[in-house]
């Protein structure tokens, strides 16, 4: 067993502790930005890359940019949200 990213203090380390650590801060850290934009006001739309990001034939050929179809997801996605975003601005 290894950490992800690579460190770790083997003698401190129990083994397993290192994956709680790590779903600890991940779980930390994905509450950062609704946190923020709850504090702020501010619209948050939580993952652009929804439906998108794990289906090859939506990105390039770097397998990390959208291609015009994970694009056109993307905006099927996040266009209720925007229209709704709008429709408060108006009120």
């Amino acid at each position: 067993f290894q950490a992800e990213d690579g460190i770790r203090d083997v003698e401190r380390s129990r083994g397993l502790g290192d994956v709680y650590k790590r779903q600890e801060y991940g779980a930390a850290f994905d509450a950062v930005f609704p946190r923020l934009a709850s504090e702020h006001s501010v619209a948050f739309y939580p993952f652009l890359l929804e439906g998108v990001v794990t289906r090859s034939e939506f990105n390039q050929n770097d397998g990390i940019h959208p291609n015009a179809r994970g694009v056109d997801i993307i905006i099927s996605n996040m266009l209720p949200f925007v229209r709704d975003l709008i429709a408060q601005i108006r009120r």
